[in-house]
């Protein structure tokens, strides 16, 4: 009588393991170039067929994060609407910019992956559901109103002051101050005193504030690998602190600020549940903080917890600070490099500030065209985010003779013949469709020479037409919420500032330590750069 042997080695095993794999991987990439609802569509079939193609030009070529210029590319080549990856479409048209970022009540939900960037899916930065953002983003609402902010105007100079009295000491010393430190420092002060009502102490000590900024760079330069493989942020925020930032110091960063963020939320409910009579004597002589203004509002309870607010406060202060820091280092280089410019606008300063001592307010300072005129640029041409963000609507939409299908529909016969990893490889709920910012403050068909500084393209006799494609905040549901609050912060800081001292650059180059050569959500410059640095070289009476 035979005998069968059916066991099988394990290197068999292993090879049809690795077979039916490749197998299953071929035909996904098959499906995606030929069969997928979004195959018609232009582009390079590389970029239709994987995701690999976006991650060798975000993580492997140069020095990172040169995908964004990619798409360009491709624009130029295959025309205003692209398929940049298997499941994302990208137009390139100032003019559709509305219809995609489109205000209420037009539906809008993020794509997952954008979200998850900074591991803030529990922020409203970072929510999915438009109906959700919309509430989380109501909630917010009364610590971003024009009122709130307008009564924060004397912190904000009383910052200002503050950086102001370190800047003095830079010039006594003759110190080469590096300008997006300085800045970061302050900014972040100013925002943390505003929506926790605490500072946190970095213009005060200079090892601190540049460890932030160090920190601040971590999460940016993580953003490009955390968009590829979303599931590492997850993974690192499980992990302890102290091992992180052992081994891998960079999410070590991430994570301690994560847990920092989180800290202050529970010590918040702490003493609300405690509820003493002196903190409540306090509350009524402070102004109502972020965390107040939340766990009042009227979210449901879930919404209240400690990870969720953390997350609300880790995207509040890491957003309100970099990109105004970025904006006023920006702003003082160009017109550093601009001198008839800087030139005009002191000028201009001494009509509201003829006594450097008596600090103006963002009114009247909002009433001078030339400064007006430069912010604008300079938020303009620096285009500080560089990073496209995606959306996705629940009905279809239409660009031109383009017909966007909302969703991706595959026939449930060959669904469940799929296992389970395949399916979400290929079985996405909505389409997400993205339109660079930064394309459109860079149009020429719109600014012309749009790399070059000219303040005086908004004090044109049509200038108003430009208005529509200012969308340095971006616009519609996703608008950025403080922007208010950044404008007083920059219109405060940026004259104070010119009407006090004389700066002068210090081994700055354009090519080098200005112009955007990496996508890490907000540009960054070559590498090598060292920032731009300045001297104070005088004092103004």
């Amino acid at each position: 009588m035979w005998i069968v042997d059916y066991r099988i080695s394990p290197a068999a095993a292993l090879a049809t393991v690795c077979a039916l794999s490749f197998i299953c991987y071929a035909l996904l990439l098959v499906y995606r170039v030929f069969l997928h609802p979004l195959a018609r569509y232009p582009g390079p079939k590389l970029a239709a067929a994987s995701k690999w193609y976006e991650f060798y030009f975000d993580i492997l070529k140069g020095h990172g994060g040169q995908f964004t210029w990619e798409i360009d590319r491709m624009h130029r080549k295959y025309g205003s609407i692209v398929r940049i990856n298997p499941d994302e479409i990208h137009v390139q048209d100032p003019d559709w910019y509305e219809t995609l970022y489109a205000g209420n009540p037009t539906h809008r939900d993020k794509w997952p992956p954008a979200a998850k960037m900074a591991g803030s899916s529990l922020g409203t930065f970072g929510t999915v559901e438009h109906n959700i953002h919309r509430k989380r983003r109501a909630a917010n609402s009364p610590v971003f109103s024009k009122r709130a902010i307008a009564g924060a105007e004397t912190m904000i100079q009383y910052q200002i002051q503050h950086l102001c009295n370190l800047m003095h000491q830079s010039y006594l010393k003759q110190d080469v101050v590096e300008l997006r430190v300085r800045f970061l420092a302050f900014a972040t002060d100013t925002v943390c005193r505003y929506v926790f009502d605490e500072s946190m102490g970095l213009q005060d000590d200079r090892s601190k504030a540049r460890e932030w900024s160090e920190t601040i760079l971590a999460v940016a330069r993580l953003t490009p690998l955390v968009k590829q493989f979303p599931w590492v942020l997850k993974i690192a925020l499980s992990l302890p602190v102290p091992v992180l930032q052992r081994y891998v110091p960079s999410l070590g960063r991430l994570a301690k600020f994560h847990s920092d963020m989180d800290k202050r939320a529970a010590e918040f409910l702490a003493n609300e549940v405690n509820g003493s009579k002196d903190s409540m004597s306090q509350k009524e002589n402070r102004s109502p903080t972020l965390f107040h203004t939340i766990h009042y509002s009227s979210l449901p309870p879930p919404e209240k917890s400690v990870q969720r607010m953390g997350k609300e406060a880790f995207v509040i202060v890491a957003a309100g600070g970099e990109t105004t820091s970025r904006t006023l280092t920006m702003a003082i280089y160009r017109l550093l490099a601009n001198p008839k410019m800087l030139e005009r606008l002191n000028g201009e300063l001494m009509t509201v500030m003829p006594d450097i001592n008596v600090m103006p307010s963002v009114k009247s300072l909002e009433a001078l065209p030339w400064l007006t005129a430069v912010i604008k640029e300079t938020l303009r041409v620096s285009a500080v985010i560089t990073s496209r963000l995606p959306l996705m609507a629940p009905n279809e939409l239409q660009y031109h003779d383009w017909m966007i299908p909302p969703r991706v529909s595959i026939p449930h016969v060959i669904i469940t013949l799929l296992n389970p990893y395949v399916r979400r490889l290929i079985c996405i709920t909505q389409t997400p469709v993205s339109l660079s910012s930064r394309t459109v403050l860079h149009d020429p068909s719109i600014f012309p020479s749009p790399h070059e500084f000219k303040p005086e393209r908004w004090l044109a006799p049509d200038s108003e037409k430009l208005d529509r494609y200012f969308v340095a905040f971006g616009k519609g549901t996703r608008m950025c919420q403080g922007m208010n609050f950044a404008l007083a912060e920059i219109y405060l800081a940026l004259a104070i500032l010119l009407r006090r001292f004389n700066f002068q650059l210090y081994d700055t180059t354009l090519e080098r330590d200005v112009v955007v050569a990496r996508d890490h959500f907000i540009g960054e410059a070559q590498p090598e750069s060292k920032g731009v640095r300045v001297k104070i070289v005088s004092e103004k009476a």
